[in-house]
């Protein structure tokens, strides 16, 4: 009941009560692919948001004027790779000064991600060191990215990748890396970002800023997605143009398994 090849067909001619083997398929089981969402995101600012010094919510919008800020609850991201994902437009005449985007920057610091004068983006990660003040060496990442990657009046995605694996921060506008820095290890044994116990973290403000104009953000913020992993280029553009996205983790090459991570430092 079955076409023997040619070999077969030998070894059945020559040999009486012969049985030809039958070929096994291998089973071949598919990867289990389970999706990674955001740790935090703004789908409803609503509902996740507490708007302070005038802030409002108009079209979808975060709309941040003068010295509008809102807060968001804190969610781990110390011990862990990330990203963060924001999509912003920048009001005229903005860029003469820093606009902050997301910080948790209040004694003890822990991050700060902002856009600089002349359309910088800039990432700050403090080192888990435990020290006052504000000095060179407590950096684990200080990166400013190109001159005029952000304009003003114009919506923009920017996303901020942090690897441990890699120990390397990327950052991404409109889906193209426009800066990136490898972390100073320097006077630390782990790549963890500085413990405290803040409540909140602030969109649009640096709680630790006495200067009103250095520590504000003008325009409207559209969407903040946090996702706990280090997203790839391609799944950074999917995440930037997506509401909601879910990561396969399939796509994700290396996990935030902190454990895993710092095993050579």
């Amino acid at each position: 009941s079955v076409a023997l090849p040619q070999p077969e067909v030998v070894n059945a001619g020559s040999i009486p009560g012969y049985l030809a083997p039958v070929p096994i398929t291998p089973i071949v089981y598919a990867p289990v692919v389970t999706m990674i969402a955001p740790v935090w995101e703004s789908l409803n600012w609503y509902q996740s948001v507490q708007l302070h010094a005038g802030a409002e919510i108009c079209e979808g919008s975060l709309v941040l004027r003068h010295h509008a800020f809102a807060t968001i609850p804190r969610f781990e991201i110390a011990e862990t790779d990330f990203t963060m994902i924001f999509r912003f437009r920048l009001a005229h005449g903005a860029l003469h000064q820093r606009n902050i985007l997301l910080a948790d920057w209040f004694e003890p610091w822990q991050f700060m991600v902002h856009v600089l004068p002349h359309g910088r983006p800039g990432v700050m990660l403090r080192k888990d060191i435990d020290s006052c003040g504000s000095q060179q060496f407590q950096d684990l990442i200080s990166l400013t990215g190109e001159h005029n990657a952000i304009h003003e009046c114009h919506w923009t995605t920017m996303a901020v990748v942090w690897s441990r694996h890699e120990r390397l921060c990327r950052v991404y506008v409109e889906g193209r890396c426009v800066g990136e820095q490898i972390a100073d290890q320097a006077g630390v044994q782990t790549l963890d970002l500085q413990c405290n116990t803040h409540a909140h973290y602030r969109i649009g403000s640096k709680q630790d800023s006495y200067s009103q104009r250095d520590s504000c953000f003008h325009g409207e913020i559209a969407r903040i997605a946090v996702y706990p992993v280090a997203l790839p280029q391609p799944e950074v553009v999917n995440a930037g143009s997506i509401p909601g996205y879910l990561v396969p983790s399939t796509a994700v090459a290396c996990n935030s398994d902190s454990s895993s991570s710092d095993s050579d430092d």
